[in-house]
């Protein structure tokens, strides 16, 4: 018995192979970036960075103080007893507020959410 290969098929298959090899389930950087910069304790960081305060009784976002934030993943694992992965990196953040550039270790759990993927710190 002989079997035939269709180009097609064989096609799909690699193409299926690759979109699945990229899918690890786990945040990349940048998830892991897009989901700091909507932390709320985000903007409480990014105003400390820079030295100025909010305003009182003005909300506010990490954007209003941001000039720059990345991400170096350092690694993932499955959290336990919740959805999504702890995750350990190291964020750099720059303020538009003043010149400062701050490195800072960071230790917190991403999960998918309706929104993306969202951050919770951990301690």
């Amino acid at each position: 018995m002989t079997i035939r290969h269709h180009p097609f098929a064989t096609a799909l298959l690699v193409a299926a192979s690759l979109g699945l090899a990229g899918c690890s389930g786990e945040p990349d950087e940048d998830d892991m970036e897009e989901a700091l910069r909507r932390d709320p304790m985000m903007s409480r960081l990014a105003e400390v960075t820079a030295n100025q305060p909010v305003p009182q009784g003005r909300e506010t976002t990490a954007e209003a103080y941001l000039d720059s934030l990345s991400v170096n993943k350092s690694g993932c694992a499955e959290a336990r007893g919740a959805p999504g992965y702890v995750c350990d990196f190291k964020m750099t953040i720059g303020t538009n507020r003043s010149n400062m550039r701050s490195d800072r270790p960071g230790k917190g759990r991403f999960f998918q959410a309706d929104d993306g993927w969202t951050y919770q710190e951990m301690r």
